[in-house]
């Protein structure tokens, strides 16, 4: 399963950014995507008008991922058409740095109450264990460390602490040849970014799903 999240669009006027958001979930969808992944912390203003223009640009499922730190902000983007959130472990760390109405657990509990499927992104054991304690619907492991620097292990090492059952994505794949040993360490999809896309989507896509063992995409 591919799931391609959206650039940083820079459009001149929101109409502009919406119509282009709008554009690319819909190649997304025609080339093969099973979901778009909306970054929602670009302003305090874009996310849920990028949210809404990409569920008007395709039927595919629409995550909404970013700062997530207060259930209204679920019940926005809900509103605005995302069928999941993906929120990063690591603002969680540091508990004290929270009010005791946003911790994690309760808002993946809301999110779920209100119909959403939630994902917590991971990127060591001690967010794994604390994205677990919150019993989301799925996982996301980025691959990514602060350097920049791209390596599957995280993945591959992660994995062994996942319940059996939980869906996992794995973010961000240096190499074109990693996907096959990502796939038969039993990850159920990939999460491509703006690194993996670059100017020519219908072409990445394409080539993304020739390594997918499995046919179903």
């Amino acid at each position: 399963s591919l799931v391609v999240e959206l650039g940083d669009e820079q459009q001149s006027s929101a109409t502009e950014r919406a119509d282009a958001i709008s554009e690319f979930a819909a190649r997304c969808e025609s080339n093969g995507a099973v979901a778009v992944s909306v970054p929602i912390d670009i302003d305090d203003h874009a996310p849920i008008g990028d949210t809404a223009a990409a569920r008007n640009g395709c039927s595919l499922p629409i995550i909404a991922r970013g700062m997530i730190v207060h259930p209204l902000q679920v019940r926005a983007l809900r509103a605005a058409g995302a069928n999941s959130v993906l929120i990063p472990a690591h603002i969680f760390e540091d508990v004290d740095e929270l009010a005791p109405d946003c911790e994690l657990a309760e808002i993946v509990a809301y999110a779920q109450r209100i119909g959403l499927e939630v994902g917590v992104s991971v990127r060591s054991h001690e967010q794994l264990e604390i994205a677990m304690a919150a019993d989301p619907d799925m996982l996301n492991i980025d691959n990514r460390a602060r350097s920049g620097r791209v390596t599957i292990d995280r993945t591959l090492e992660l994995l062994a602490d996942v319940p059996v059952g939980t869906p996992v994505l794995s973010e961000s794949i240096a190499r074109a040849e990693e996907v096959a040993r990502l796939q038969q360490a039993g990850v159920d999809g990939l999460m491509l970014d703006d690194e993996h896309i670059g100017e020519e989507l219908e072409v990445t896509l394409a080539a993304y799903r020739s390594l997918m063992l499995d046919e179903q995409i």
